[in-house]
């Protein structure tokens, strides 16, 4: 796709359209019609989540908007493709235990402990940790730039904790690497399904089981948090690189029975007035 388009989210499109080519097999693009997109939507029922099988409808309906616009194909067969329905519960994320425990789990590799710190601080999607160089980070004053989504550049913030892991892995890195990005393995810097391998590692040390360690787990869990300590819907949008507030409210404006009322317990006036 464009050229504007970061690695990160060309990985994210070619996992998720692999899919489909596993059903179809390798078929040349203009030959594939509506009903064939339907079979592939009917073969992944039951084994994908409906948040994971929402994800990859949303690419296939891009991919095919892109050559339609491109004029690769005559016609759009993704075009009355339907997204499936997303139930309206709360995006919780990883939950403090595991967070925690996969923290310590990385404290003895600094690489790894200066990710999960900037993944835990920052709450930034993970194209954006794949991509962040030493010249992104400004650590005097806890702060770094992040670019996401291909070409959106956004400050995102850092607490002393993780100022302090990432200045020991720079300590390490800046001798030895000839690359400037941040988060590198023995063969070049992390990639998305390399940041996924370093966060299933440590969860498997740290006997964590399940998946809800993946890094957009922490991003969920980072914005729960921020809201039940009071943070502001706006400034929540702000913190996570949303374009607008309704995606924010969209995504975290769901709250469960029990964060309910423990926010109507805090915050509904004690003293009420005695009867007259």
């Amino acid at each position: 796709m464009d050229g504007v388009r970061s690695p990160a989210t060309l990985e994210w499109y070619s996992q998720r359209l692999g899919a489909l080519l596993d059903v179809l097999g390798d078929v040349d693009v203009s030959t594939i019609a509506e009903n064939d997109l339907n079979r592939w939507r009917a073969s992944q029922n039951g084994r994908l989540s409906v948040w994971t099988l929402h994800g990859y409808v949303r690419a296939v309906r891009r991919f095919f908007a892109w050559l339609t616009d491109k004029g690769i194909v005559d016609s759009n067969p993704a075009r009355d493709f339907k997204l499936p329905r997303l139930p309206k519960r709360p995006r919780v994320g990883v939950s403090c235990d595991v967070r925690d425990r996969i923290i310590e789990a990385a404290r003895s590799n600094p690489r790894d402990y200066a990710l999960v710190r900037f993944i835990d601080d920052t709450m930034c999607r993970v194209g954006g940790v794949v991509g962040l160089r030493v010249c992104d980070l400004v650590l005097d004053a806890g702060e770094a730039l992040v670019t996401e989504k291909g070409e959106k550049t956004r400050k995102v913030y850092l607490l002393d904790e993780a100022v302090a892991a990432l200045r020991a892995w720079l300590e390490i890195l800046r001798p030895a690497s000839p690359t400037d990005f941040v988060f590198v393995g023995k063969r070049g810097p992390l990639t998305t399904w390399g940041v996924y391998q370093v966060l299933e590692r440590l969860a498997r040390r740290a006997g964590v089981e399940g998946r809800g360690w993946n890094p957009h787990n922490w991003r969920h869990a980072g914005a729960r948090e921020f809201l039940e300590n009071d943070g502001s819907l706006g400034m929540l949008s702000q913190l996570l690189g949303h374009s607008d507030i309704k995606v924010t409210n969209d995504f975290y404006g769901t709250f469960a029975d029990p964060e309910l009322k423990r926010a109507h317990r805090a915050h509904r006036r004690r003293d009420t007035p005695k009867d007259s």
